[in-house]
């Protein structure tokens, strides 16, 4: 049998579910076994995968290598048994992530327990803080509870990470959870308002409505603008989104609220 070892999953969620996942999902049904490194909050996402092998990102560059042609995991990692037959390791590329085809799933069910007017997502955090406009990416927490006031949606909540996106004032504090009922919570509610970031790719694969909040720079990576990436390289169900980028991740609290009123 042939077993296809993936990972371990380095890349920014958006990247993950939009490009590698697809690839590695394409090619699954060539092999008898798929062993998956990642984290462990990221397994309902590799729905075609065998088995995991869990890992922390930092200091798993000891725990796997390449020994000439030979894949080496270092006990650790406690790879399924037995493994016979040909190996094949992939790891994130570009040429993986932008060259080779895809298979797309929807991702979350929908429920009317999990159904939320809006999902925000206000990012705090600052990994671009080497460039100098790292803090214009981030849409200030005043401008969502200013948003909140104009629409006065029922139900809403805030997504993330506890270190990377903010709780908005009003809203339930959903950050942190599972992703498994982060992908449900999208599958069910009206619309995702973020700046462009993991969340707002996830919501297309879920079919969840999204207002994205970025810039119109032309980024070489993807071959196009973020804007490219909602409404067409990323967006594999054409799921409805708006994507505001004229106002260098800054727009107005109107136009937002304008833009929300599309889909509420």
């Amino acid at each position: 049998m042939n077993h296809l070892i993936a990972g371990p999953d380095t890349l920014e969620l958006g990247w993950l579910v939009a490009t590698w996942i697809p690839a590695l999902r394409h090619i699954a049904p060539k092999f008898t076994r798929v062993t998956v490194i990642c984290r462990p909050a990221h397994e309902y996402l590799y729905e075609f995968a065998t088995d995991f092998i869990p890992y922390n990102p930092k200091g798993v560059a000891d725990r796997w290598f390449f020994n000439g042609k030979k894949l080496r995991i270092h006990p650790s990692f406690n790879v399924p048994e037995p493994v016979v037959g040909k190996i094949v390791h992939l790891s994130p590329s570009k040429t993986i992530c932008c060259k080779w085809k895809r298979d797309y799933v929807k991702y979350g069910e929908a429920s009317k327990e999990n159904h939320y007017d809006l999902v925000i997502h206000a990012r705090s955090e600052t990994k671009f803080a080497h460039k100098s406009n790292h803090k214009n990416r981030n849409w200030p927490v005043k401008n969502y509870v200013k948003v909140l006031k104009h629409i006065k949606p029922k139900r809403v909540c805030s997504i993330g990470t506890p270190k990377g996106a903010s709780h908005v004032p009003g809203t339930e504090d959903l950050r942190g959870i599972p992703v498994r009922r982060l992908c449900d919570i999208l599958a069910s509610s009206r619309v995702l308002l973020t700046p462009s970031s993991g969340p707002g790719h996830l919501a297309s694969l879920c079919g969840c409505a999204h207002v994205i909040l970025t810039y119109d720079k032309y980024e070489k990576a993807i071959g196009g603008t973020n804007r490219d990436r909602y409404y067409d390289f990323w967006n594999p169900f054409k799921a409805p989104c708006k994507v505001l980028q004229n106002h260098n991740w800054q727009p107005p609290v109107k136009l937002v609220v304008k833009a929300l009123g599309k889909f509420l």
